[in-house]
């Protein structure tokens, strides 16, 4: 009976011994005894019970201790636990319409670039929803990179005009953009030496961005690939598409700086998500930040392009291109190109009066005209201005005279290939035969429409 308690005791003790009691350390998966074994043939079981109490004690230790430290990392889990709850609820409250801030804001985000300071520009809830901290790429400091890295995804871009890319011979990083919201990646840059290690840290691409900014800088002054990621903005910014590519270019040149931003999106801290309505303003207060829209950036061009503002840098909707001498059969217009802010150019062809040789023109009666219109559509008129010796004046009408003006909207098929679907080419046709007796007249050509 005692050699039977003997035996199930030492199974009992190498079971809940083996690798958890301080006597006992396993080497090659055997007991190596470290204190004095008991003695089962004298009989000492009652030794043995005591390791056993011991053993069960230190196992109902090891379960508290278990426990009480699930606990505490459950209790410092809740924080997490409870931003989330509160950015998602919050977030989910948020209207999903244009934010718009107010142009308030918009003059002390600029004022805060000129200072080599970020902001936080928003796009439309309805877009990405996001907020991205964006700074003037010609101030870069290390510090407010570093500040970027820490609160952001840490893919740092920079966007730029897309004359300044071909210059600096920065392709598309794909030929096949299939980005949902078309955001032109070119290939990723460091600066070559001048101080550049590896091209990561916060000082090396701090020095990549201002050199980007740099003019004296050339395609030679970088190696590819890189650290920074240059962004091709379209041409008509914001107006043309509402992204914050769009938005850092605008916001630099509206701030009188070179038209170029370094910009990142916004995470959250505890998670790694993407920051939300919500959260972007709990941001912007803890770390005393100035935010705008880019709807707000938006209606400020709208509006400041139609009156004088206090802008560095007008930035109109439509600026007037090159001209030149156009000779049609209709007579000889001057030709001229509109870029509108969006990219798309217009044309318009003006003719003003002549100071001289317009008498039979300005003189001619209702049967004359008629039978100089048969004679334009038979091509067997030479009309007034033909010759290049005619001199014309300022295109605008003196006196009460309004001028002749059609306003002609695009339509390659009707208008280059004479399509019978419509009639838009016979209506340009007819258009530049009633112009042609007018002394003032004018067409203008909308394309895009």
């Amino acid at each position: 009976m005692l050699l039977v308690q003997a035996v199930i005791v030492t199974s009992q003790l190498a079971l809940g011994f083996r690798g958890s009691h301080p006597g006992f350390h396993t080497q090659s998966g055997s007991l190596a005894p470290l204190m004095t074994v008991p003695s089962w043939e004298t009989g000492d079981v009652d030794t043995a019970s005591t390791l056993i109490c011991e053993h069960k004690a230190a196992s109902r230790g090891r379960q508290y201790s278990r426990t009480r430290n699930f606990q505490s990392s459950r209790l410092q889990r809740e924080p997490f636990a409870r931003e989330r709850a509160i950015a998602l609820e919050a977030t989910a409250n948020v209207d999903q319409t244009p934010r718009r801030l107010g142009q308030s804001t918009l003059w002390l985000a600029l004022d805060e670039l000129r200072r080599g300071n970020s902001v936080v520009v928003t796009d439309d809830a309805r877009r990405e929803n996001e907020g991205d901290l964006i700074m003037a790429s010609q101030l870069a400091t290390q510090s407010n990179v570093a500040f970027m890295v820490r609160h952001t995804s840490g893919v740092i871009c920079v966007a730029m005009r897309g004359s300044r890319l071909d210059e600096l011979n920065l392709q598309p990083m794909v030929w096949n953009n299939e980005d949902p919201k078309g955001t032109a990646f070119a290939v990723s840059v460091d600066l070559r030496g001048k101080g550049v290690t590896t091209g990561i840290s916060a000082s090396d691409r701090a020095a990549t961005l201002r050199a980007l900014s740099d003019e004296a800088c050339d395609s030679n002054s970088f190696c590819r690939p890189g650290h920074v990621f240059p962004l091709r903005a379209r041409p008509g910014g914001v107006l043309e598409r509402g992204g914050h590519t769009e938005a850092a270019v605008d916001l630099a040149e509206l701030a009188g700086l070179y038209p170029a931003g370094a910009l990142c999106e916004i995470v959250r801290d505890f998670d790694g998500e993407v920051a939300r309505a919500a959260d972007l303003e709990i941001f912007r207060k803890q770390n005393n930040l100035v935010m705008t829209t880019i709807e707000d950036l938006r209606a400020f061009r709208l509006g400041t392009s139609k009156v004088n503002c206090r802008l560095s840098v007008p930035m109109p909707l439509v600026r007037r291109g090159p001209s030149t001498r156009l000779p049609t059969r209709f007579g000889r217009f001057d030709i001229i190109c509109f870029t509108q802010a969006n990219g798309l150019e217009h044309i318009a062809l003006v003719r003003g009066f002549l100071k001289a040789g317009n008498a039979n023109v300005e003189q001619a009666s209702a049967s004359d005209v008629s039978k100089l219109r048969a004679d334009i559509v038979l091509g067997s008129h030479s009309l007034p201005g033909d010759d290049d010796s005619a001199q014309f004046e300022d295109s605008t009408p003196g006196g009460n005279e309004v001028p002749l003006v059609r306003v002609h909207s695009e339509c390659a098929t009707g208008d280059i290939f004479a399509s019978r679907r419509c009639d838009c080419g016979e209506q340009l046709e007819r258009a530049m035969i009633n112009m042609a007796p007018e002394p003032t007249k004018g067409l203008l050509y909308i394309r895009g429409h």
